[in-house]
């Protein structure tokens, strides 16, 4: 990608790194990979100890006639994620104190932000929307970048709630929802696509504060990859009600495209263009992301009717192979960013490492009915905590902010 493909070579690209990344997938073998941290089970007691001490640094609970704004609930995860860094389960270092400091700051700002933009954005439309933008940091960390909330940015992430919600909702007709697919995908194509109805011209507002940052005649490149997230969001509408006999191996395609072009977008926002290299492993990222945010939501799809490659082996019996899979995915990718960054790649593979199996391994003491008893034996010993006090984490962190009354769309990441 050192110089601007044609849409159509754009297209192969993605479809190469799909199908490169779903054979490494099924590829890596069964079992668990050795991490470089194992915990014995008094240095989990005592990481216990420690995180029931940042704990108690969150916000006072409320008290039961109070409401909790918006702004402050989609904060829950982030205070999370920072007490779990702030005690010795995560690796300590300057780069890991700095990203969540400077995140925090960027993560304030989007709040107050988008509900001036929206005023009728929800609370779980503001936590998605941040998914994404804590992504968009943490590339600005890999590339040696100032960590802040930029125009591109922000809007990019909103697009997230706006896109995805809306054709979601059930209160939207397949006509509305087809319409505006044919209005977006008429964008990609020209700059003078006039907006239609409310929704589209949300949209509107939204991407024109990306082509403010980045001109399109300038960076193409960027709008290559914006319309290669939009065709995968297409594809991936087949997932919500999709046969119980549709191919396995297509959708598992269909979500490794839509994670990795969705983060080689947060590439390009942060960097302007990207190389080859750098292309390849921030699309391996977003597979990566992707395929963890469905194993933690796998419960949820199979409750909601949605297929995910997880949810899918869920129904027919234990997650053990694919869980073990998705900890080698976790290595593999962690080793590929931290090529990315000459002067902290050793952090960067620790900290991503570290962070991402620790969301897996969290999930899989969250169900252990998904697991074998042997599976979860050999695991345990590379959880930071030990599984009881991990199954009840979430519970934890959510009393401690509503007084009994958890947030249900509340996730650690």
């Amino acid at each position: 990608m050192n110089r601007t493909p044609t849409p159509e070579e754009f297209d192969i690209t993605v479809q190469q790194l799909t199908e490169k990344y779903d054979g490494l997938w099924r590829e890596f073998p069964d079992g668990v990979p050795e991490f470089s941290r194992r915990f014995t089970p008094w240095q989990q007691r005592e990481n216990e100890r420690q995180l029931e001490l940042h704990l108690k640094k969150l916000p006072p609970s409320l008290d039961m006639n109070d409401v909790l704004h918006d702004a402050e609930k989609s904060h829950i995860s982030f205070d999370a994620m920072k007490a779990i860094a702030g005690s010795s389960i995560l690796s300590r270092d300057i780069l890991n104190d700095k990203y969540f400091e400077e995140s925090e700051k960027t993560t304030k700002r989007f709040v107050k932000e988008a509900k001036e933009f929206d005023p009728s954005l929800s609370e779980n439309d503001i936590h998605q929307a941040l998914r994404n933008l804590w992504v968009f940091n943490n590339i600005q960390m890999i590339f040696g970048r100032e960590i802040d909330l930029t125009p591109s940015s922000f809007a990019y992430s909103l697009l997230y709630p706006v896109t995805d919600n809306g054709l979601d909702s059930s209160t939207r007709t397949p006509v509305e929802k087809q319409d505006y697919i044919r209005w977006l995908s008429r964008w990609f194509e020209s700059d003078n696509c006039r907006p239609v109805d409310e929704w589209t011209e949300k949209t509107a507002a939204l991407l024109r504060m990306i082509e403010k940052e980045y001109p399109r005649r300038e960076f193409s490149g960027l709008y290559l990859s914006l319309r290669a997230i939009h065709q995968a969001q297409t594809k991936s509408l087949l997932l919500h009600n999709i046969k119980s006999d549709c191919d396995e191996e297509s959708l598992t395609a269909i979500t490794i495209e839509k994670g990795g072009t969705s983060v080689l977008v947060d590439g390009f926002l942060s960097a302007g263009s990207l190389d080859t290299p750098e292309a390849d492993a921030l699309f391996e990222y977003g597979v990566l992301l992707q395929l963890v945010d469905d194993l933690r939501d796998v419960d949820e799809d199979g409750i909601n009717g949605h297929s995910s490659p997880f949810s899918r082996i869920a129904e027919k019996g234990e997650l053990d192979t694919s869980t073990g899979r998705l900890l080698f995915f976790v290595k593999h990718c962690a080793g590929n960013l931290s090529n990315l960054n000459q002067f902290h790649g050793q952090q960067i593979r620790e900290m991503i490492e570290q962070s991402c199996s620790f969301l897996i391994l969290e999930t899989a003491a969250r169900h252990p009915d998904f697991y074998s008893k042997p599976f979860l034996h050999d695991i345990e010993c590379w959880m930071p905590m030990r599984p009881a006090f991990l199954k009840e984490l979430q519970s934890k962190i959510e009393m401690r902010q509503t007084q009994g009354a958890p947030n249900p769309r509340f996730t650690l990441a």
